[in-house]
C-alpha cells in the first residue's frame, strides 16, 4: 500500500508543480481559457479564477482518489465488483485482492492526475502564445497518457484478475 500511496503522491506533486509553475507565469487578467474550433482564443479569465480552477480540479481528483483508495482497502468485498468474484472473494485471496485493488486505484488516479497536470501547462502556454504555435505537445502527451490509461484498464480486465494469475 505504501508504494501505491507514494505513486499517487508523486502524481499530486506533479500536478501541484505544474499549477505553481503556471500561477507564477500568468498575468493578473487576460488568461486564455478557451479556444474556438480554429484554435483562436475566445475566452479569458483572471489569474485568481484560473488558480481557483487548479485548486478545485486537483482537490476533487485527489480527494476522490483517497476516498476510492480507502474504499478499496476497507470496503467489504461483497460490495466490490471484480472479474471472477467467486475466485477473489475466497478468504485466502482477500489480502492479495485488496493490494491489487489499491494498486490499480493508485495507478488509474495517478494517470488521471498526470493528465490534469497538462491543463496548467496548456493554459500558460496558450496565454503566452495566443496564436497557438506551440500547442503540438498536448495531443502527443495527452494521447500517450490516454493510451497508457486504456492499456492499463484493458490489462486489468483481460489478465490481471484472471483466476490462476495470482501474484
Amino acid at each position: 500500500m505504501i508504494k501505491s500511496v507514494a505513486l499517487l503522491l508523486l502524481s499530486v506533486a506533479v500536478f501541484v508543480a505544474a499549477a505553481l509553475w503556471s500561477a507564477a507565469r500568468l498575468p493578473l487578467e487576460g488568461v486564455a481559457v478557451h479556444v474556438d474550433s480554429h484554435g483562436a482564443v475566445n475566452g479569458y479569465a483572471s489569474r485568481a479564477q484560473v488558480i481557483a480552477l487548479y485548486v478545485t480540479l486537483g482537490g476533487v481528483v485527489a480527494g476522490l482518489a483517497v476516498a476510492v483508495l480507502v474504499a478499496a482497502r476497507w470496503l467489504p468485498v461483497r460490495l466490490v465488483n471484480v472479474p471472477h468474484k467467486d475466485h477473489w472473494s475466497q478468504e485466502q485471496r482477500l489480502p492479495l485482492l485488496r493490494r491489487m485493488l489499491v494498486r490499480d486505484v493508485a495507478v488509474l488516479f495517478g494517470l488521471a492526475l498526470l493528465g490534469c497536470s497538462c491543463l496548467p501547462v496548456e493554459i500558460t502556454r496558450l496565454t503566452l502564445d495566443p496564436a497557438g504555435h506551440n500547442q503540438v505537445w498536448l495531443p502527443l502527451v495527452g494521447g500517450a497518457l490516454m493510451l497508457t490509461l486504456f492499456a492499463y484498464i484493458a490489462w486489468m480486465v483481460i489478465a490481471r484478475y484472471r483466476p490462476g494469475a495470482d501474484r
